[in-house]
């Protein structure tokens, strides 16, 4: 199921498609017709996109251009607000930037180059954050403290999240929303009194108060903006963007809504504040690495890209925290694999939103608020143990201090859960599944932790350890009796008990890594996904 269209009719609206360039319905949308802009329909706004084979944002046409591209009209006459092409190496990083309009302007044919992810021409502080030349400064956690360059300066809470800010010597006060994830719901100035508010339906801005109250119309794919008065008449407030967020030509008094792109507020230097770090529309990519460690994924060479936005896909995906989570979710749920904490834009809704404009669900709950799910369920897969498992422990990375004091938190959060120690049903390795015993003696999540603990503990001989419980056939927790085998292992030599032998020299090897500090905690899940899952 993909949404078809999202229409206001006599303000803003787009039907969709989807198999256009050989895209066969993967779920990204190709083409875009534009149905309202005001009363009527504008062919100008036409927008079409084409990916190459990563699912990265390959070409992007409007107006003419755009339907010149599925045979409709012809080229040479363009009239819409921006065309731009791009291309990528292997971990993201742009490499190609053509074409005009937006983030371009005039006609641009670049090919910027990069080293360890970082923008070769531009300066970074060690840390990894673009400092402009020493225009930018950073504090302690990463944040952007100020921007020289812009007038530009900020306070943080301790969320990380923007409390104040200076721009050009004016302050405004931000005051944040535990419940819908810290977004904004007011600003005030510096003498206290209050300047403008926001009212959100989930993570999507509706409505902006500012003498009066406006309706916030922003639609998903291009994410463009129209505004209505609380009578419903149309604002000459425009909001119309290329797909990295920049500004066009048809944008008019779009200051009047700060949050351009998507959630993002756009200050005066031309950055956005994306609550966890800076974003750049020029550059189309973080001004800071990722601060979160446990997103690294061993299977996907671009999650090592610490400052790409939502894997160089914006038309479908938007990531409204600046941050990358772990998938968290139980056994057999529906979750989104995805390598980001990008969202589809219309993010958690069951059912119709309160203007009727679209109809989505009923879904399954998201992992975690504001993380969002796809609309299209070729896109929901259900997570396997082993993957589940992968992301829990990159969770707890995420969460521990020192190795040892990961491997304690793993071992206590998995020995204190019964249901977990029955996980090894899916997603592990043939040569790892027991082939006796109800689904396979799902048991690979106890063995594997328990080897980890024997390798961390007991270095080389950590596996002799692990393998002498089997054969004894002491549990996961020795030290209680429910968690033993209730008999031991008569028979030593049985396929069983050679796969769960397998799994423990892949385990306690990691364990003795772990040690040794060969590896670290947040590299773990890259290697549970390559040694131990399928």
């Amino acid at each position: 199921m993909f949404l078809t269209q999202w229409n206001v009719p006599g303000v803003l609206g787009y039907s969709y498609h989807y198999d256009y360039y050989g895209e066969n319905n993967t779920g990204r949308v190709t083409f875009a017709d534009n149905l309202y802009n005001g009363a009527n329909r504008d062919a100008t706004l036409d927008r079409s996109w084409y990916y190459e084979d990563m699912g990265r944002l390959n070409v992007s046409y409007t107006g003419s251009e755009a339907r010149a591209t599925i045979g409709t009209d012809t080229w040479g006459h363009p009239d819409g607000p921006y065309a731009q092409g791009y291309g990528y190496d292997v971990l993201g990083n742009r490499t190609h930037e053509e074409g005009w309009g937006g983030i371009y302007g005039s006609y641009t044919n670049g090919n910027p180059t990069y080293t360890s992810n970082r923008r070769d021409g531009g300066t970074y502080d060690l840390a990894g954050n673009y400092t402009a030349g020493g225009a930018a400064t950073y504090d302690a956690t990463g944040q952007q403290v100020a921007y020289t360059g812009g007038s530009l300066s900020h306070v943080y809470d301790g969320d990380r999240l923007r409390g104040k800010k200076i721009d050009h010597g004016v302050a405004t006060y931000y005051v944040r929303s535990s419940v819908l994830g810290g977004q904004v719901v007011a600003e005030i100035n510096s003498a206290g009194s209050w300047m403008r508010g926001y009212v959100y339906l989930g993570g999507q801005l509706l409505a902006l108060q500012d003498s009066g109250v406006y309706w916030v119309h922003q639609e998903p794919y291009t994410k463009g903006q129209r505004f209505t008065t609380s009578l419903g008449v149309v604002t000459g407030n425009i909001v119309e963007l290329d797909p990295w967020g920049g500004n066009t030509t048809r944008s008019q008094y779009s200051s009047f809504q700060p949050h351009l792109y998507t959630s993002y507020e756009r200050d005066s230097d031309g950055g956005d504040d994306a609550m966890n770090r800076r974003y750049s529309p020029y550059w189309s990519r973080f001004s800071q690495p990722d601060p979160f460690d446990g997103s690294y994924d061993g299977t996907d060479p671009q999650s090592f890209n610490r400052y790409s936005y939502v894997h160089n896909d914006p038309v479908n995906y938007v990531d409204p925290s600046g941050l990358k989570e772990p998938l968290v979710c139980g056994p057999g749920e529906d979750c989104v694999i995805s390598t980001t904490t990008w969202a589809r834009f219309w993010d958690d809704r069951d059912g119709p939103s309160l203007s009727g404009l679209w109809s989505i669900g009923p879904h399954p709950d998201s992992p975690r608020g504001g993380r969002g799910h796809s609309q299209n369920p070729g896109q929901i897969k259900t997570i396997t143990e082993c993957q589940m498992f992968a992301n829990i422990v990159a969770e707890t990375a995420a969460e521990s201090g020192s190795p040892a004091d990961f491997v304690n938190k793993l071992w206590d959060k998995f020995a204190q859960d019964k249901d977990r120690l029955a996980w090894g049903s899916t997603g592990f390795k043939q040569a790892f599944k027991d082939d006796v015993g109800p689904d396979n003696s799902p048991n690979q999540v106890r063995h594997y932790v328990g080897g980890l603990r024997s390798g961390f503990v007991l270095g080389i001989f950590g596996n002799v350890a692990a393998n002498l419980r089997e054969s004894q056939g002491v549990g996961f927790d020795d030290t209680n009796p429910q968690r033993k085998n209730p008999t031991p292992r008569t028979n030593p030599l049985t396929p069983s008990n050679e796969a769960d032998r397998r799994l423990n020299a892949v385990s306690t090897s990691h364990g003795k890594a772990l040690m040794s500090g060969t590896i670290k905690p947040v590299d773990l899940p890259a290697n549970i996904l390559a040694d131990v899952c399928q």
